[in-house]
Formats: C-alpha cells, structure tokens, sequence
C-alpha cells in the first residue's frame, strides 16, 4: 500500500511538473522529470550512442524534452542538434539544455521544408554524421517518410541508430526500408537486469544497470532492440536541393 502511494504521488509530482512547464502529459513521453526504468533505458542507449558522436554532427531524431540531445553535447559533439514536431518539448529543451550547447528544432521529418532548416544548422554541404532514433517508432503514423527523410539528412558514411523495444515488433514494412535502404545493419541488445521493469514510479536501477551488448537481444520482455544503420544507399542529400 505505502508503496502504491509513493508510485501516485511521484507520478502526480511529474503531472504537475508538465503540466508548470508547459510539457504534453502523454505517458509515453519519457523525461527526466520522472526518472523511470525506461527512462534509464533511453539514458543508456543515448550515452552508448554519444560514446561515438565525439567532434561528429549527431542528431536527436523526436528528442522530446532533449535530455538525449544534451548528453550529445556534453560528450564532446561537433554540434548536436533535436528535432520533434511538438513546439512544447522544443521550448522546454531550448530552455533547460541551452547551456550545454545544443540546439532544438521544431521540425517534421516527413516534410521537406521543414527538413531544410536543419540542414542548415548542421552545415548542409555535409550532413549529419550520426542520427539517432530511440522509440520513436510507435509515435509514428506513417514511419518509411520519416526515416527517408532521417536517411537524407546523413553523409553518405552516416550511421542511423534506430532504438526499438523488443515487445513492440518492429513493421515489416520498415524491416525491408532499412535492409534496402543501406549498405550494412548491425544489431545491438539493450539487456534490462530484470523483466519486471516499472514504467511509473523512480527506478532503482542507473544507466550502467542496462548492458548494451553486439548481437540480436535474448529478452522478448522490457528490452530494447539497437539497429545500426551504416552508409545510406541513396546519397542524394537534402542538401543539393537547396
């Protein structure tokens, strides 16, 4: 009973800090304002991704509040941009990251105007370096638009990580994109130490809790499927449209 009071009050403190600042109550939105397990699964899959952005473009693909972005930044990122489509989390990221130097955009991946802006803030004669996705899928109306839009938005040696829970699976039709879209796929596995992870009260588990090893994951349950999408084959960027 304690217990259950504790998780209703936490996650009431959490409503109330969205709802202050401005932020969608959406409980699929995951933030730092209500530390939960899953929200430490995303730490550690954005940290295993920010160990590879060092004096790279990385970009944060529906970074939502931006704490993902932020970590890109802080481990030494060329520049570190997030993009998401709801003005709110853009606000709010603007607003609690701006020190760390990266940047927000409001942005529609699946829009091609609202793509070019971004490649300008990441200088559009190159492209991104690295692009990273971490369960946006599911947010997803129409996924194959965004991810050709994520694709165009990479050099042609660019790297997308696409981060995916297990017990969601991913749509065939994104499978057969991204197996034709680019010239190699690696897999990593986000290893949960428990299968009874909560998603509504603080963890008891840190980012280092959740090992991330090479290979398809072997937890069906509360894990995270990394897909690391190396060289885009169509290599027309954005940018000679411009």
């Amino acid at each position: 009973m304690r217990a259950n009071l504790s998780h209703t009050g936490q996650r009431a403190a959490a409503w109330v800090h969205r709802l202050i600042s401005g932020l969608p109550r959406s409980t699929r939105r995951v933030g730092d304002d209500l530390p939960t397990d899953r929200f430490q699964i995303h730490l550690a899959i954005y940290r295993f991704a920010a160990a590879h952005c060092r004096g790279l473009k990385a970009l944060d693909l529906g970074c939502g509040t931006g704490f993902g972005t932020a970590e890109f930044a802080r481990a030494g990122a060329d520049e570190a941009v997030g993009i998401d489509l709801d003005p709110r989390c853009v606000a709010f990221a603007r607003r609690h990251f701006r020190k760390t130097g990266a940047v927000f955009v409001e942005g529609d991946l699946c829009a091609k105007p609202d793509v070019l802006p971004v490649l300008r803030r990441i200088g559009a004669e190159g492209g991104a370096d690295l692009a990273v996705a971490v369960d946006l899928l599911h947010d997803l109306e129409k996924p194959i638009p965004a991810l050709e839009g994520a694709s165009r938005l990479l050099r042609g040696d660019g790297r997308l990580l696409l981060a995916h829970p297990t017990d969601e699976p991913l749509a065939e039709e994104v499978d057969e994109y991204l197996r034709s879209s680019f010239d190699a796929i690696e897999l990593w596995s986000v290893e949960a130490p428990t299968v009874d992870l909560d998603s509504t009260a603080h963890s008891v588990f840190a980012p280092d809790d959740f090992k991330i090893l090479p290979g398809k994951s072997r937890s069906p349950e509360q894990a995270f499927q990394i897909y690391d999408c190396q060289g885009p084959v169509d290599r027309r960027s954005l940018a000679a449209s411009m």
